[in-house]
Formats: C-alpha cells, structure tokens, sequence
C-alpha cells in the first residue's frame, strides 16, 4: 500500500484509537483497585477516575472518526453504484408508469446524489466533513 492509499490511513487511525482504548483499560484498572488500592488516598482514586473518563472520551472521539472515515470510503465506491441502479429502475417504473416506484426511486436518487455531492466537497477540502 502507497502512503497515499486510504486503507493505509484508515489503518493508522484505527490503531490510534485502539491505543487510546489501551490508554483507557490502564486509567480504569487503576481507577478499579488493580495495583496497590488500598495505599492511595482518595484524591487519587478520583484523579484516577477523571482521567478514565476523559481517556474514555478521547478513544470514543477517534473512534468515531474512524468509524465516520470508513463509512465515506465505503460510500465513496458504493453510492455510484446505488445512483446507477435507482436510475436503472426509475427508468423501468417510468416504462410501467408505475407511480410508488417512480416516487421511491426518485426520492433514493435524491438522497444518493446529496450523499455524493457531499463526499465530492469533503474531498474538494481535503478530507474534512
């Protein structure tokens, strides 16, 4: 894979956010009694638990992102195809005069068009949603 192949970044993302899923399992097993508990004061304990929560926050955040970086690469290959498939069968309900289907196909073609036109802009500024 060439630095420039988006697998190879949705690859690094999603070990970032595994690391950070990492970083949280640590900041819980301390916040839980794994280690020496019983010596550490309270403001510990509770510094240990807001550091959880926010490692927490921080891996759901990436994860996230990943999640949303997978989505559009799977929409980027699959929405095409969806558009071509809607027009093929909206031209197949016009012939019957079939008005559900031509309402059906025709709201589908809209919102894939929308879809596409919204991963043209996001790839247009570079990436960014």
């Amino acid at each position: 894979m060439s630095a420039a192949d988006p697998r190879l970044t949705l690859a690094l993302a999603w070990g970032s956010a595994v690391r950070a899923a990492d970083v949280v399992s640590l900041g819980l097993g301390l916040w839980a009694g794994r280690g020496d508990w019983a010596s550490c004061s309270v403001e510990a304990r509770n510094t240990a638990g807001i550091e959880a929560l926010a490692n927490i926050d921080k891996a759901l955040a990436e994860l996230a992102a990943v999640r949303d970086q997978i989505r559009d690469e799977v929409d980027r290959a699959e929405v095409p195809r969806r558009i071509a498939a809607d027009e093929r069968y909206l031209a197949e309900a016009e012939e019957r005069g079939d008005q559900p289907m031509i309402g059906y196909y025709s709201h589908y073609l809209t919102v894939n068009r929308a879809r596409l036109a919204e991963l043209d802009r996001a790839a247009r500024a570079g990436g960014v949603r």
